[in-house]
């Protein structure tokens, strides 16, 4: 994933981070949630959604070879510090899988301020493409 990051950012290979996603989804999906998964809301929510996002990523990687990734602003730095954090603090917790606040997963907190930026950003990469 860091190659392939590197490969992006240096614009020598544009779609190499979306591929690498893609790849690093689907294989969550496949080997944590179908195959070691024991939980419904692993078997049912998490394995779609990672098999769902690997798949958009490899046609988002295919579809849009000139791509470029740009420097990261503030909010976006403190929101991959958060998304990196995730894990250690899952670890530390002895927590792992998707998990609610209902399940006493509060590290699942994290994710929440990164999802609603995606979502901000859909919405405003949709409005310019409907205004162009």
């Amino acid at each position: 994933m860091i190659s392939a990051i590197a490969l992006s950012y240096m614009q020598k290979v544009g779609w190499a981070a979306k591929f690498a996603l893609g790849i690093i989804n689907l294989f969550i999906g496949i080997v944590l949630f179908a195959w070691y998964g024991t939980e419904p809301i692993q078997k049912f929510f998490a394995l779609p959604l990672y098999l769902l996002y690997g798949i958009l990523f490899l046609w988002e990687s295919r579809k849009y070879k000139d791509d470029i990734l740009k420097k990261p602003n503030t909010i976006q730095i403190v929101l991959l510090l958060l998304y990196l954090s995730y894990p250690t603090i899952s670890i530390f917790r002895n927590l792992t899988g998707i998990k609610l606040i209902f399940f006493n997963a509060y590290e699942d907190i994290i994710l929440l301020p990164c999802g609603l930026y995606g979502i901000t950003l859909f919405v405003k990469e949709t409005r310019q493409s409907k205004a162009a």
